[in-house]
């Protein structure tokens, strides 16, 4: 990744201004429409992947999705509409940022995503682990800061959204039929946790587990605290219970 661009360790101001020329153009577009359309998905490549067969790979999983989104007004076209309208900016820019930091959109839940980052040439576990959780960061940010202002002005549904971290060994495959219906789906405890991560975190908030906090250098660890509430899983060898933290570190200076 070019340092001037994009990198785990900030936002740059060349990446920061990046996003909001695209937040502004995805707002024009938008306001040029009468009514909403469908917004395209952006499905990684999966055609060397046999139906039934999977492929094992150390992976830094990320589940994130959007809090009380059950309680968004969506009774009629015109509230419909209006939910349609968000996540064409909201998602749209969430599925850019994750393939700006080189994630693989893995599943698109309607108000969430799973994304995993998988290591590039060169890349150690501490590498993948500050990719992933920059991603994170960038997303909040962008959210906090370009995407919910024009949501407020507008007077449409604020996007406040979870997420959940853990990195570890993941089995990649598709299943189902090859003429009727097959997908891809992700096997492996990690998956399962960063899934279940989700009620453990609350508005804004990220949730990592010991895994991936262990591989964060002592300067990103640090920004971490503890959760008491137990995770449901345990290390299968010791059966001690596997701890989860709340990551607070932010972005604190966008240029």
């Amino acid at each position: 990744m070019g340092q001037a661009r994009i990198g785990p360790d900030g936002l740059s101001a060349t990446y920061w201004t990046e996003i909001g020329q695209r937040v502004t153009k995805s707002i024009d577009k938008l306001a040029q429409r009468q009514q909403a359309t469908a917004a395209g998905r952006i499905i990684p490549d999966d055609e060397d992947l046999v139906i039934g067969e999977g492929k094992g790979l150390r992976l830094a999983v990320m589940y994130l999705d959007i809090c009380d989104f059950s309680g968004w007004p969506s009774g009629d076209f015109s509230e419909q509409a209006s939910v349609l309208t968000v996540f064409n900016l909201y998602m749209t820019e969430m599925v850019r940022i994750a393939s700006d930091y080189g994630g693989d959109i893995e599943k698109n839940t309607g108000d969430g995503l799973l994304i995993y980052f998988d290591p590039q040439t060169g890349e150690t576990d501490e590498d993948v682990c500050k990719r992933a959780l920059a991603c994170g960061l960038s997303m909040l940010a962008t959210t906090h800061y370009l995407v919910n202002p024009v949501l407020q002005a507008s007077k449409l549904p604020e996007v406040h959204f979870r997420i959940g971290m853990d990195f570890g060994p993941v089995t990649i495959a598709r299943i189902g039929s090859s003429k009727l219906f097959n997908s891809r789906v992700a096997i492996g405890s990690v998956a399962n946790v960063a899934s279940k991560m989700l009620a453990k975190a609350g508005e804004d908030e990220v949730v990592v587990g010991n895994e991936f906090r262990n591989r964060l250098p002592t300067t990103w660890a640090q920004h971490s605290s503890l959760l008491t509430m137990e995770s449901g899983f345990v290390y299968v060898v010791s059966q001690s219970p596997y701890p989860l933290y709340k990551y607070t570190g932010r972005w604190t200076r966008l240029v």
